[in-house]
């Protein structure tokens, strides 16, 4: 599957936008924002080619 540019299996893919979202999850309640936030950005721009 092309991710990113990238060619990675379906299971790269998950460990990479869960990655993103959890290291933006605690940037974002550092900054005082909000989990869920953060969390649908990174998704939104892990599907960015």
């Amino acid at each position: 599957m092309e991710f990113g540019g990238n060619l990675l299996t379906s299971g790269q893919v998950v460990a990479q936008i869960g990655s993103h979202a959890m290291v933006g999850g605690i940037s974002a309640e550092l900054m005082g924002g909000t989990l869920y936030r953060q969390i649908i950005g990174v998704m939104a721009l892990s599907q960015r080619g």
